[in-house]
Formats: structure tokens, C-alpha cells, sequence
């Protein structure tokens, strides 16, 4: 799972995710993994000032170690904002994701084309991208599961309070049982299964001494890093990577971690730091660098996503 050492980079969330949720009818903002915790941004979009920091920062001190290929995930919506700073294995994300707090509703067909639209428009057979779309219900990716195109490599659930309906989140039984079922229709379409859990959700499932489950039939687990880092700090975000790192390798050493850092939430000069960490590079294998939206400012976002990837040793 380390990036360090894999002979490939990652592809995904999912789960998916963002965001084409079910009041968002144009697909143009929102985070990969949803927060419970209303610490994701809203719809918040102020500008802000990024660091000039830049590898030649890091190559002068002899205790820090070089820092490999880390793949990104972004937002497909901003495709031509971003385009000249994707690298190959960078992953362009769409996500139906149920309106917040009418999680009972599914998606529409109509919610559901336009994260495939926008995905569709964006050519990735000759750049090395890949592409991922996300749900936050099991039901909705039985209904679309066979509509989904060929060339998307990664399928995303994001199990989260206000977004899952209740029927797959009742109970530790009920939760686990979708990601398995979820697992196993993404599997059976030949593509990579990404899970991405609201923290209170992962809590309860790990409390139950049953992620060993879970991380037995996923591909990639999401870690959203966003409010961590906010509140806590670069150190503490640190441990929990380590933390999460060392409980998937001992589980299922071909699973990925991803780690998502929120735009509104996380400051650009923020987001460069801790994805350019030495320790959290070392068990990452894909930063989801996402911001909020939609919103008037969308551009904004946008235009912050760039100077991330700019600022992004890799």
C-alpha cells in the first residue's frame, strides 16, 4: 500500500465522490467523501494565498527522504481549469450522492447523467487519467450499475448519516452487508471498489471489532482528513494516517488509502503541506484534494485545485 513502494499508483470514491448530488443538478462542486461532522466547508468559498513552497524547498535538507509519484484525485467538473497539472494515474471523480437529509429519495436518472456526461466529455485514453463515480446508496448503483461506461475504472460508497438511507445503516449487521453487496457488483464489472466512511460510521464499525470485514472486500479506504487537520493539526493527521495505514496493510496489503483534504475547509498552503508530509507519503497512495460547492464562486475552487496540484511534490 505504500506509494513508496508500489509499481503502481492508484487509479477512484467513492466513492465517489464530487458531487452530483440529487439538489445539484449541474455536478459542480461538493467533496469526494462527505463529512457527517459539518466540518466540510458548506458552501464556502473564499479565495485563498498559496505558499511558493516547491521541491527545491525539500532537497537541501538531508533528513528528508524523497518523496515518490502520489496520484490525485479532483474534481471532473474542473477538467479544463486543471488539465496541464494532471499526471498520469490522476483520477477525475463524479459522485451521485443523495440530497442531505432526504437520504430515503434515490437519485435520479436525470442526477445520474449528468456526473456521466461530464465524465464522457473528458478523453483519458491517450493522458493515463482514470475515472471514478460514486454513490452513497447501494440502491442507487443497483439501478445504474449496468449503465455505467466501460472506461470508469473506480466505483465509490460513501456510507454516510444523512446521505445512506437507513436501511443500510441501521446497524453494524445492516452496514456491512451493503459494503459487501457493494463490493460485489462493482466486482463483478470488473472495477475497483472505494469506500469512503463518514468518521462516526467508521468508529462504530471498528468499535465492533468488525473492519477486518470490511477491509477484506474493499479496494481503497477513504480517510477524510479535512476536519483533522483543522482542528487538530498536521501532527495529529499525521498519526491517524499511520493509525489507518497499519490497520488496512494488516487486513488486506493490496487495499489503498486515500486521504481527502477539503478546499473552504483546508487552506491551498494547508493542503501542500500534509500531502508533501515525508510520513503521510509514505502510506498514502492518492491525495482527493475537493472543495465546496456548487456555489457562485465555484471558480475559485477551481482555480485553488490548481495551485494544490502545482504545489504537490510528485
Amino acid at each position: 500500500m505504500n506509494n513508496l513502494v508500489k509499481t503502481c499508483g492508484l487509479l477512484v470514491m467513492v466513492f465517489v465522490f464530487f458531487c452530483c448530488s440529487a439538489d445539484s443538478q449541474n455536478g459542480d462542486g461538493g467533496d469526494f467523501y462527505t463529512d457527517d461532522n459539518n466540518g466540510d466547508g458548506g458552501d464556502s468559498c473564499a479565495d485563498e494565498t498559496l505558499s511558493d513552497s516547491t521541491e527545491a524547498d525539500f532537497a537541501g535538507d538531508p533528513d528528508t527522504p524523497p518523496l515518490g509519484p502520489l496520484p490525485v484525485l479532483v474534481n471532473a467538473g474542473f477538467y479544463d481549469a486543471i488539465k496541464n497539472y494532471l499526471k498520469q494515474d490522476d483520477v477525475v471523480a463524479k459522485a451521485c450522492a443523495r440530497q442531505e437529509g432526504n437520504q430515503e429519495t434515490p437519485i435520479s436518472q436525470d442526477v445520474f447523467l449528468v456526473a456521466i456526461d461530464c465524465l464522457n466529455d473528458i478523453d483519458t485514453s491517450q493522458n493515463g487519467l482514470k475515472k471514478s463515480i460514486g454513490f452513497s446508496a447501494l440502491q442507487d448503483l443497483q439501478t445504474f450499475l449496468d449503465q455505467i461506461p466501460g472506461n470508469i475504472q473506480w466505483i465509490g460508497y460513501n456510507t454516510e448519516t444523512g446521505l445512506t438511507p437507513e436501511a443500510e445503516r441501521q446497524d453494524i449487521d445492516s452496514m456491512i452487508l451493503a459494503i459487501k453487496e457493494f463490493a460485489t457488483l462493482v466486482h463483478s464489472k470488473d472495477k475497483e471498489m472505494a469506500w469512503g466512511p463518514a468518521q462516526g460510521i467508521y468508529g462504530a464499525i471498528e468499535n465492533s471489532g468488525r473492519l477486518g470485514e470490511v477491509f477484506e472486500v474493499i479496494d481503497s479506504l477513504g480517510l477524510q482528513g479535512q476536519n483533522v487537520l483543522t482542528n487538530l493539526g498536521l501532527g495529529e493527521l499525521r498519526n491517524l494516517v499511520t493509525e489507518r495505514a497499519a490497520l488496512l496493510e494488516a487486513s488486506n496489503p493490496n487495499a489503498e488509502l486515500h486521504v481527502q483534504l477539503y478546499l473552504g475547509n483546508n487552506e491551498p498552503a494547508q493542503i501542500i503541506e500534509a500531502f508533501n508530509d515525508p510520513t503521510i507519503r509514505s502510506h498514502i497512495d492518492q491525495a482527493v484534494v475537493f472543495g465546496p460547492g456548487p456555489c457562485p464562486s465555484a471558480g475559485a475552487i477551481a482555480e485553488q485545485t490548481g495551485q494544490v496540484l502545482q504545489g504537490l511534490i510528485r
